[in-house]
């Protein structure tokens, strides 16, 4: 069953909504200061000044995630606790709407090159790798397809494999697979 497109449209304007009534409460995201290296259609990539004697790490999230999922404030951000490692932190925060196109996978592995070469660039060290669901999975496409690009590749609830036991996109895989086998 699929659901209409009008029924998704008006859920997540409720949650647009919802976001800013709790923005205007003064809950909203309090984000660690960041400079955008790299603007370009599909992704921004974001810098965080500090750390640095580590290493880099690009953070991969998904693309349907907002980039703040990482630094919802200084107590429980992964970007504040990498940056106090040591590490010099960079982030790509994907275009809510893609970028021109429709993406597939050719265009995602792409972005993520571009971005783990520019960190290369900007560092002057590999990048750590650390990419989270359905971004660790393009993360994993991305360094398998070129892995110079990378020193170390971290997958956090990264599905790797689409078979009726990968988790959470279960249902989606075996629907698909029943429904292709009754066509």
């Amino acid at each position: 069953m699929q659901v209409p497109l009008s029924i998704l449209n008006g859920s997540d304007a409720l949650r647009r909504s919802l976001g800013g009534l709790l923005d205007a409460a003064g809950l909203a995201p309090r984000e660690t200061v960041w400079v955008s290296v790299v603007k370009q259609p599909g992704i921004t990539l974001r810098y965080y000044p500090g750390g640095g004697h580590c290493g880099p790490v690009l953070i991969v999230p998904a693309p349907i995630k907002r980039p703040y999922i990482f630094d919802l404030m200084p107590q429980v951000s992964v970007v504040v606790r990498l940056i106090e490692a040591g590490f010099s932190v960079f982030l790509m925060d994907w275009a809510e709407d893609g970028g021109p196109g429709v993406p597939n996978l050719s265009k995602y592995s792409e972005m993520i090159c571009s971005a783990a070469g520019k960190v290369r660039r900007e560092a002057r060290r590999k990048p750590i790798v650390l990419g989270h669901s359905l971004g660790g999975t393009l993360a994993a496409i991305s360094a398998a397809l070129e892995p110079d690009s990378v020193s170390k590749l971290v997958l956090i609830s990264a599905p790797l494999r689409f078979g009726e036991e990968t988790g959470a996109l279960a249902p989606i895989v075996t629907w698909r697979a029943h429904r292709s086998r009754t066509k």
